[in-house]
């Protein structure tokens, strides 16, 4: 017989408390900024008529459906202020117009100076082949801005010539002018007549010192010129200082990634500039013109998607100002006004909200986040009152055996801001378990910090034997303690819980079901009911 004091109800309160932590510093980062925002680029805008836009966009959904894109007036009058585009039409040709055009900036600061070898190596292996979708200029940084910034060009050797003359700067640590380089970056995008879609990826540890720009200011240039900023923080403090970097790429739709090996980075390349441009639509929007000949004050072009925040572009073209008592059409009326049949309430108010006065600039992300961060504020101080009287002490007899605990886990109704290990050979940050197909009863280590899904026999996860799923289907990164899923444009999809997701990435929490094809793997904690690690190498495929 032993005495234990109150060990269950300390625990099941320590428990609780941890919970209520992650979910108050969780909500209170939703509030701030958005996990992921919906990706949208402006290629071409221009305005036939007074009321009839044409325009052409990207957007890394490859079937985005009509009222996810919106002509907004901010300040016009009620009732004429957001309208639905008419027609949604994919454009497959692949004129230069459609180019992407991306700078790349590279960090040669002193921090850095041990990985740039590993940089150039994998910016080298990114433009082995030829892209001609792709207009690419390279920018390097360090104590100083290299002022001749490289011509844009779809020419590999080109780039690969300006990766040859980069060196890294050596003796004591100086200046770094990371958030110089990257509005001078953002300025020669803006500058330039033959840019249409436009990006930046950057290659930094994430210290900035010396730059004449602060943060703050950045962050806003970068959101008004509406160009996506994707970045990788890499280099020995990277951990530590890229939080910077992860925000700017929060802030204007990009992605960030956190490389810790020479094979993170290559493959983060590679996700960022990828195989192919990101699919390209034309828009038409049409909507009552006012007679008079003053322009409108402003305009956006915004487009919303499930599981992904509003991403929101500025319209540089003037446009005719909308009648004061234009009327939304009658089939956004009709949305409006009426759920569709399996949408809940909850669905029905966002878009009620979205189709409200923009004067009314309530974001319903952060309206949920600063209820959820009062709720759980609250129950902290109910529990910390709980606790202060713990009740009387409990004897434990150690020869009755506890019940057995479940081997599935619980599920939680909420759950916010996952903390996941980081993935390393024989020490995975989860497991996927095979629930059907050839994967059923099979379990899968997630050991690397990009995982590739798919039919082809060179990805990390094949999936043989379901014609259902894609050479390259999709992916499971790990980055900053998450895990996030996304598509590759697959043909029948990529579904998380019942949901298909895009090439937005989405985060996963334990307990998360995920389909490829007709093949479903739910995914398991590192540390819940793991076998022995399997040593055949990174690649686990069933045979």
């Amino acid at each position: 017989m032993s005495v234990e004091p109150n060990a269950h109800t300390a625990c099941g309160a320590a428990a609780w408390l941890r919970h209520i932590r992650a979910a108050v510093a969780g909500a209170l980062f939703v509030a701030g900024c958005s996990a992921f925002a919906a990706s949208l680029q402006i290629v071409s805008l221009a305005e036939v008529k007074p009321g009839s836009v044409i325009a052409t966009v990207r957007t890394a959904d490859n079937q985005p459906p009509t009222t996810a894109f919106h002509l907004l007036f901010p300040t016009a009058a009620p009732g004429a202020q957001d309208f639905t585009a008419k027609e949604v039409t994919p454009v497959t040709d692949a004129s230069a117009d459609l180019a992407t055009t991306t700078i790349l900036c590279v960090d040669r600061s002193g921090s850095m100076r041990l990985v740039v070898p590993s940089m150039k190596a994998a910016l080298r292996d990114a433009f082995a082949s030829p892209r001609p979708d792709l207009r690419a200029s390279l920018l390097s940084f360090g104590t100083t801005v290299s002022k001749q910034l490289q011509p844009l060009s779809n020419d590999p050797a080109q780039v690969k010539r300006a990766l040859d003359g980069i060196q890294a700067e050596h003796g004591p640590d100086g200046k770094t002018l990371l958030y110089d380089a990257i509005i001078l970056a953002i300025n020669r995008l803006k500058d330039d007549p033959g840019v249409h879609a436009g990006s930046l990826l950057v290659i930094s540890d994430g210290k900035d010192e010396g730059s004449s720009i602060a943060l703050d200011n950045l962050v806003n240039d970068a959101k008004m010129r509406g160009y996506p900023i994707d970045s990788i923080g890499y280099g020995k403090l990277a951990p530590a200082s890229s939080g910077s970097l992860a925000a700017l790429s929060r802030a204007t739709g990009g992605k960030f990634v956190l490389a810790q090996t020479d094979a993170q980075l290559s493959d983060a390349i590679r996700d960022d500039l990828g195989t192919k441009p990101l699919p390209a639509f034309r828009l038409r929007f049409d909507y009552p013109a006012s007679s008079a000949k003053t322009p409108a004050g402003a305009a956006m072009l915004q487009y919303a998607v499930a599981g992904a925040s509003t991403a929101s572009v500025p319209v540089t073209v003037p446009l005719a100002a909308p009648e004061a008592n234009a009327i939304r059409p009658a089939s956004t009326q009709a949305a409006a006004a009426a759920p569709a049949e399996n949408e809940s309430w909850l669905d029905a108010l966002k878009k009620r909200l979205a189709g409200s006065s923009a004067l009314i600039s309530i974001r319903f992300t952060t309206l949920t986040a600063a209820l959820l961060a009062l709720l759980a504020a609250l129950a902290w101080i109910f529990l910390l009152r709980r606790t202060k009287k713990p009740p009387p002490e409990k004897i434990v007899d150690e020869s009755i055996d506890a019940p057995p605990a479940s081997t599935r886990p619980v599920r939680a109704q909420t759950q916010i801001s996952p903390d996941f290990p980081a993935p390393r050979q024989g020490e995975p940050a989860a497991w996927l378990i095979g629930r059907s197909g050839h994967w059923r009863g099979k379990r899968y280590p997630i050991e690397r910090a990009m995982i590739h899904v798919g039919s082809d026999e060179k990805c990390e996860l094949a999936v043989t034997g379901d014609d259902y799923v894609s050479r390259r289907h999709a992916t499971i990164r790990y980055e900053a303690g998450g895990l996030y899923l996304a598509d590759l444009s697959s043909t029948n999809g990529t579904f998380l819980n019942g949901t298909r997701v895009s090439q937005t990435p989405s985060m996963l929490v334990a307990g998360d079901d995920i389909r490829f094809g007709h093949t479903s793997f739910e995914l398991r904690d590192a540390n819940e009911d793991a076998p022995a690690p399997r040593r055949n190498g990174d690649r686990h495929r069933v045979p």
